[in-house]
């Protein structure tokens, strides 16, 4: 197929606004049209790339555009394919890959400016599941640099070491799902491709929704492609602790911080693919020691976790910490963990959160009156690990109950609950 410099449909005034918004090298996003929000006309059917500015499908898949200006099918939030607000403006695309490895959707970028072989570079997306007519979720979707145009016939897959992708399956079909990670560039590559870029044998599958195809479908928004740098303030201290057998508490001092907007604490489990956890607001500008902390609860034991803090700017600047490594131990014996909800309401279910460090085990939670009566019983398996028990709490009128779990070693818990 015929490759279109996506550079030259890039209008003045978007060019303007580019310079305008990055006001340095830490806070430019390489991505021209990152959110898809300009256009050269309005889609108004499925299949559409080709009316998005700056981007272009390197196979013969036709990835969808989507605009809140447009009707029917090509929709935001509503749309042939289900429905989901936009992220950020008012549009985004969408990529489909079949779990039979016979149809790939890419849609393809030449970035502002080429990689700079040996720096290192952040890459972020957001996704979110179709709701209609395809129902599995898959992993490796992800970001893959190129230093010529990729043209490939057919629908077929593009076999290439993507630089960053998604670790698990993504199945979120209610809202937004982060896909992020560093990578130090080895050449000078000029083009960005998104997609999956796996063979079957190496992408994992999941269902949710079993009664449609078995199609991984995805809106996409918000690409981000920045080059980080160090942290610009003093970060005297970043320590990564045990705390209370089953969390991780992340505490740090930082010095002199200047223009700093929050800090995004990440967690990875192979060292290489981070996921954020959640955001702690920083102090923008200060001259003193300021002391933060994040409490995790990461459900892993056994294992190392890594973790790390990136640190963004009120201008949009990415900034890494240096990495912190730490286990949980898997706590001795079969330990509740915590039971919630309590008060639990009628008709609904009570869940635990039980720890057990031997091996596979048949278990039971049953669920007495105050007089000692039988009312219901639940078997559970307990596994090594963390596992959570659901209680259905079906027919159980408002009062005081008694939980207990057990095991064939014994009891493990008893514990008292209302129904309100």
């Amino acid at each position: 197929m015929n490759y279109m410099r996506p550079g030259l449909l890039i209008s003045f005034f978007a060019l303007l606004c580019s310079c305008l918004t990055f006001g340095h090298l830490g806070a430019q996003n390489l991505v021209i049209n990152s959110s898809f929000e300009q256009y050269t006309s309005l889609p108004n059917g499925i299949g559409q790339w080709n009316k998005i500015v700056g981007w272009t499908s390197p196979n013969a898949g036709t990835p969808d555009y989507n605009h809140a200006l447009s009707p029917g099918s090509a929709g935001v939030p509503s749309n042939l394919w289900g429905n989901q607000a936009a992220l950020t403006g008012q549009a985004y695309i969408s990529l489909a890959r079949n779990s039979a490895g016979s149809y790939y959707e890419y849609i393809m970028t030449h970035l502002a400016q080429p990689l700079v072989p040996g720096n290192s570079y952040y890459c972020e997306m957001w996704l979110s599941s179709v709701d209609n007519y395809y129902g599995m979720g898959m992993n490796n979707m992800g970001f893959y640099f190129s230093t010529t145009p990729v043209a490939v016939a057919g629908n077929t897959l593009i076999s290439a070491p993507a630089q960053v992708a998604s670790a698990t399956p993504i199945m979120n079909t209610t809202g937004w799902s982060q896909v992020s990670g560093t990578f130090v560039a080895t050449n000078s590559a000029e083009y960005l491709l998104i997609g999956n870029f796996s063979s079957n044998a190496a992408t994992t599958w999941s269902w949710y929704n079993s009664s449609a195809i078995a199609t991984a479908m995805y809106y996409v928004e918000n690409v981000v492609v920045q080059p980080t740098t160090i942290l610009p303030l003093d970060l005297p201290a970043f320590e990564a602790t045990p705390e209370a057998e089953q969390f991780a508490r992340l505490s740090w001092t930082s010095e002199n911080e200047r223009n700093t907007d929050k800090f995004v604490v990440e967690r990875s489990q192979d060292g290489e693919i981070f996921v954020s956890l959640g955001e702690v607001a920083a102090a923008g500008n200060s001259q003193s020691s300021l002391d933060y902390s994040f409490l995790d609860k990461p459900g892993i034991f056994g294992e190392p976790l890594h973790y790390r803090l990136r640190e963004v700017d009120l201008d949009g600047a990415v900034h890494f910490s240096e990495v912190r490594t730490l286990t949980l131990e898997l706590p001795q014996g079969t330990r509740v963990v915590s039971t919630y909800p309590n008060p639990v309401n009628a008709g609904g279910k009570l869940f635990m959160d039980i720890t057990h460090d031997g091996s596979t085990e048949k278990g039971k939670a049953e669920i007495y009156d105050l007089t000692g009566r039988l009312l219901l019983k639940s078997n559970q398996t307990l596994k090594r690990g963390m596992n959570q028990f659901e209680v259905p709490l079906d027919g159980l009128a408002s009062g005081t109950y008694l939980l207990v779990l057990s095991s064939h070693s014994g009891r493990i818990s008893a514990q008292k609950f209302t129904v309100q």
